[in-house]
């Protein structure tokens, strides 16, 4: 999956900030440079595992190049075991 551009709409990159502690360099950097697993998450959501400083899952859905990201946290320990596997 080649994403181009990453969208994080103001009062999202808040939340995700305060309730995660998660930067949008983090989440870019994840996305763009370090090669996620990705997963088919629900109808239009796609689910990217990832290792930028520490392993994280970002949710987003794709329209022409862009992420709309949804939601980014830390990774759970099944998740980093998951991306592990895929790798």
């Amino acid at each position: 999956m080649h994403i181009r551009k990453i969208g994080i709409k103001e009062q999202i990159g808040r939340k995700i900030y305060v309730k995660h502690g998660i930067l949008y360099h983090e989440i870019s950097g994840m996305l763009q440079d370090d090669e996620p697993v990705f997963f088919r998450a629900q109808k239009d959501r796609y689910m990217a595992i990832g290792l930028f400083h520490r392993y994280l899952t970002v949710i987003f859905t794709l329209e022409d190049g862009q992420a709309n990201v949804i939601t980014a946290y830390s990774s759970p320990p099944w998740q980093k075991r998951l991306h592990k596997a895929k790798k």
